[in-house]
This record gives structure tokens, sequence and C-alpha cells, in this order.
């Protein structure tokens, strides 16, 4: 048994009696009055019914054999399906009924017999009303919760993007902080020991002196390449002209060309190739223990070793200078350690630092080969 519609249907509403008068006036009334109507005799073809077509309300007689209103009731507000139909009760005039206990099995009205069309149709209007607009409160506060998740999910893949792009601009304001403090500490830590070479030789030997004066030149003009390039993060300028043993085998001459600070460049393996990031930043450590060994150890001996193992490369800067407590905070931050630190962890690296008092220092990096 389907739903009977009329052309522009108000509503589709069920009606439950099992007397079969009371049933036609009111699948007739509601009819003529423009709404889709569904008779049912028992409170067992309710539940057959509503299988296929779900109604707006329900007209639902209170006495009825095997199974009252009350119990139909009772069970369509327990179906997650039925739930928010309204209910509106009907009862003879004659009849027991208890409108409490009506109201608490979940029906929202109830009318008597006889009863006045015109009332009927006011109350079953009513409660159509009530319900279209509870239903569309209902679709709102859904949407609403749909739109809060969203902007919730929103807000924090933004946050995350946030965190994410502080990270990587503080990284790289580091990075750049400590590109260009290499780089100019250790150019100007040259010019200094050649300046002191050649004031040193200016009056006993000029022709040293002008050796000495050539490496300032260069040196400056080195410094103010790599600080343009380290702001526009590049690589290296010697990096970017030779390969990395040859890089260091030039700042270990450039640096310790004075006679008072010898060192020796040392290589040993073939050499090959390591990625770029990898290969600036083990430069730059390089640079900064020789800085460390020329400016603040006083070593009189510099031995570098560059490895190239099969499966390992390993760069050892030694020294026999003055040697510092390794626990000591002060040395850690004023010997630039922990930008070589911070160097080796960005490469994947691992350094080694041994120093003691009056016994030198060692500065070892080692990287494993891909």
């Amino acid at each position: 048994m389907s739903i009977k519609q009329t052309h522009l249907s108000k509503g589709n509403i069920l009606i439950v009696d099992d007397k079969l008068e009371t049933l036609n006036l009111l699948v007739s009334l509601l009819s003529e009055n423009g709404y889709g109507v569904l008779p049912a005799l028992s409170g067992k073809m309710v539940f057959k019914s509503i299988q296929s077509n779900i109604p707006d309300l329900i007209l639902l007689d209170i006495m009825m054999p095997e199974m009252d209103g009350y119990e139909v009731c009772q069970k369509l507000k327990a179906a997650e399906q039925t739930k928010e139909i309204p209910i509106i009760f009907i009862s003879d005039f004659n009849e027991d009924f208890d409108k409490a206990k009506a109201f608490s099995v979940g029906g929202v009205d109830y009318i008597t017999k006889p009863f006045e069309p015109s009332e009927l149709l006011a109350r079953i209007e009513n409660q159509l009303r009530l319900s279209r607009l509870s239903k569309q409160m209902r679709e709102q506060n859904k949407q609403l919760l749909k739109e809060i998740e969203e902007r919730k999910r929103v807000e924090e893949i933004l946050h995350q993007h946030q965190e994410l792009l502080q990270t990587v601009v503080l990284e790289e304001r580091t990075r750049m902080a400590r590109e260009i403090h290499d780089t100019l500490a250790q150019t100007f830590t040259g010019i200094l020991v050649h300046s002191g070479a050649a004031s040193r030789l200016m009056m006993h030997n000029s022709q040293t002196a002008q050796v000495h004066i050539i490496q300032v030149r260069d040196l400056a003009r080195c410094g103010l390449v790599e600080t343009r390039r380290s702001v526009e993060a590049l690589r290296p300028q010697l990096l970017a002209q030779s390969d990395l043993c040859s890089a260091l085998k030039h700042i270990t001459k450039q640096m310790v060309s004075d006679l008072d600070h010898p060192a020796v460049c040392k290589v040993t393996g073939m050499a090959y190739p390591l990625p770029s990031d990898v290969e600036s930043n083990l430069l730059r450590i390089a640079q900064e223990a020789l800085t460390n060994a020329i400016k603040h150890a006083n070593a009189d001996k510099i031995q570098i070793d560059v490895m190239y193992k099969k499966a390992l490369f390993v760069l050892r800067i030694k020294d026999n200078g003055q040697g510092f407590e390794i626990n000591d905070i002060s040395f850690e931050q004023g010997f630039g350690i922990l930008g070589m630190k911070e160097r080796a962890k960005q490469i994947g690296a691992q350094l080694t630092i041994q120093s003691l008092p009056g016994k030198g220092t060692q500065v070892m990096v080692s990287v494993k080969r891909n």
C-alpha cells in the first residue's frame, strides 16, 4: 500500500486506526486538503508501511487490538529512522485516555473523536510546521558542526604550515648568520695574520712583506666575494671552482702561509665527490678549526688529514696549541664549537673534539658515503 498524494502534497501522513469508518473519513478529509495519505488498520501495519514510506506525521489511534498506540509510539521513538516523526494521538471521547503517558512515550499532541475537521487540520499543520523547523535546525546544526570541524582542520593545517615556515625561516637565518660569520671571521683572521707578518718584515725584508700584503689583498677580495655569496645562499666560491680536496688545500695554504704557523694538508685515498651541502659544511668546519688553531691556540704545528675511505669520509684538523677544557662553556661558545656542531648535525656527520690544556686540540668529522 503506498501513500496517496495530490499533485502538490502539503505533507505525507500515516493514519492508523482499527475502525474502518474513522480511517476512511480521515483519508478523505486529508486528501481533499492537499495531503498525501497512507491508511493502516493496526499497529503492526505501521512498521511494514514505514519500510518503504517514511511519513511526515502520524495520526495514531490509542485503543487498538494486539498493539495499542502507546506501544507503537514508543517503538517508533526508539528507532533512529522514525524518532523525529511527530505523532498525534486519536482517542474516543469516552475512552480512558492517559494524557501523561501519551506525552511521555513521545506524542506531541492529541485530539478526541468526534473531532472538528478545522481543528484537526490546524493541529496537523502546526505540528508539520514545527517538524519542518526542527528538521531545518537539525540540518543547520549539522552543517554548522561540519563547518566548525572543517575550520578546525584548516586552522590546524595553517598552524602546522606556520610552525614549519617559522622553523625553516629560523634555520635559514641561523645558517646564513653562521655562513656570514664563518666567512668574515675566518677571512679577517687571515688578514690579521698576514698584516702582522707584513708589519714585522717591512723594515727588514720588504720583498717578503710584499708577499704578505698580496695575501692580505687576496683574502680581502675573497672575503668580499664569499660574503656576497653567503647572503645569496650560494655554494662557497672555492667549491664552485674546484673540489673539496683542492679547496681544503687552498684554505690551508692561504690561512697558514706565515712561517710562524706551519701546516701540512695530507690527503689519503682516491678523492670522490660528496653532496654539495656536505662539502660546503665540511669546508666551513675546517675553516673554523684552522681559525681556532691560529687565533686562539698559538699552535706552531697544524696537521690537516683528508681521508677518502670506501664508505666513510674523514676530515681531521690537529694542532699542538694551548688546548682547553672541553666542558668549559666559554670555550665552546668562543671557539665556534656550537657552529661546528650545528653544521655536523645538519649533514648527518659525526663530530669529535678532543682537547686538554697544554696538549693541543683535535677536531675530527666523519661522514658516511651514500
